[in-house]
C-alpha cells in the first residue's frame, strides 16, 4: 500500500508519503529480515533565486535482524 500527498503553502512544497510493505518468503512465507513494514517520508521544497532547495526525513519502521552471536 502506497500513499501520497502534495500541497503548497506559499512558495514551500509539501510531499508526505506513507508505505506499508509485507515482505515475505515464499516457500516458508516468513517475514524478509531487514525490510521495514511501514516507512513514512516527509520532504520540503522551495526555490530561492536560481536555486532549488529541499529537505528530506524519513522514517523507517522496526526491521528485524537475525542474532549472528548465537
Amino acid at each position: 500500500v502506497e500513499a501520497t500527498a502534495n500541497f503548497d503553502t506559499g512558495p514551500l512544497t509539501h510531499t508526505v508519503s506513507y508505505d506499508y510493505v509485507d515482505a515475505r518468503n515464499a516457500i516458508t512465507d516468513t517475514p524478509l529480515l531487514r525490510r521495514a513494514k511501514q516507512q513514512v517520508k516527509y520532504q520540503l521544497d522551495w526555490q530561492l533565486y536560481d536555486f532549488d532547495w529541499g529537505i528530506t526525513y524519513q522514517y523507517l519502521g522496526t526491521r528485524y535482524d537475525k542474532d549472528y552471536s548465537s
